[in-house]
């Protein structure tokens, strides 16, 4: 069953989505089989997560995770994607300078087929400069390459209040969109 190309969700369209205050789902996939079927469902934007390295790599956790391992399961899932957005993940350590995280993110969509890469931290200054040439999505709150225990965020005003100026700064700094 093949999908028209005007049926692809892109930027534009999550975007619109946004400011109509429109649900837009997510799920991560590792290969083209969950991305067929993700893409079935109909969901909007598919997150290749750099989790693939505990979850279908063995590995003891993220921070394991490599550039050419992160561009293989983004690979596989943009083989089995022709509806959804697709967003890789940066691995952790590719976007430690400026002209790293170009050329990295450059190599996820590049070779791996991903739409928009996806950064971890509160990191403006490298998303200015990868947002020059590829949409980012920027994640704060709990970040999994860094946690050393998984809990809930944001339950204090002063965390709230840090997440929302975070937010702002990395949204002006270029990101398109945001996982919290």
């Amino acid at each position: 069953l093949k999908t028209k190309s005007a049926d692809r969700v892109l930027l534009k369209h999550l975007l619109a989505m946004k400011r109509k205050q429109q649900l837009i789902t997510m799920v991560t996939c590792y290969d083209a089989s969950q991305a067929l079927l993700a893409d079935r469902a109909k969901v909007d934007t598919v997150l290749v997560g750099d989790s693939c390295a505990n979850v279908v790599m063995g590995l003891k956790n993220t921070n394991q995770m490599t550039l050419n391992a992160m561009v293989h399961h983004t690979r596989a899932v943009t083989r089995g994607i022709e509806r959804a957005y697709v967003v890789s993940d940066m691995p952790f350590g590719t976007y430690l300078t400026g002209d790293d995280a170009v050329r990295n993110a450059a190599t996820l969509v590049g070779e791996g087929g991903a739409s928009c890469v996806k950064l971890e931290g509160f990191v403006p200054d490298i998303i200015r400069q990868i947002a020059r040439f590829v949409p980012v999505c920027a994640h704060l709150g709990l970040m999994p390459q860094t946690a050393d225990c998984f809990g809930t965020r944001g339950r204090s005003y002063a965390d709230v209040k840090q997440l929302s100026e975070e937010a702002l700064r990395v949204q002006d700094a270029g990101a398109s969109l945001l996982v919290l």
